[in-house]
């Protein structure tokens, strides 16, 4: 982006240009955004919350069990 100077455009520019650059299978999810992250039109616009929705929904999610276990079943040395 930095090359075209998209960096100078509006940010309603600069995720059109992200939304033409990432490929189908991004597009779809990005389109299912408005239901599973309850994102209104105006906030689908804003780089900044399309970039965090796509961070939240690729990052693990933690299994609270086996952090539980992890953290019981942890053995301090002195």
């Amino acid at each position: 982006m930095l090359a075209s100077e998209a960096m100078k455009q509006a940010p309603e520019v600069r995720t059109v240009i992200l939304l033409t650059l990432i490929g189908q299978e991004c597009m779809e999810l990005y389109n299912t955004f408005d239901n599973t992250f309850e994102m209104s039109i105006e906030e689908k616009k804003d780089l900044a919350k399309v970039l965090k929705a796509f961070e939240s929904y690729c990052s693990p999610k933690a299994n609270m069990s086996v952090e539980r276990h992890i953290f019981f079943n942890t053995r301090y040395t002195s």
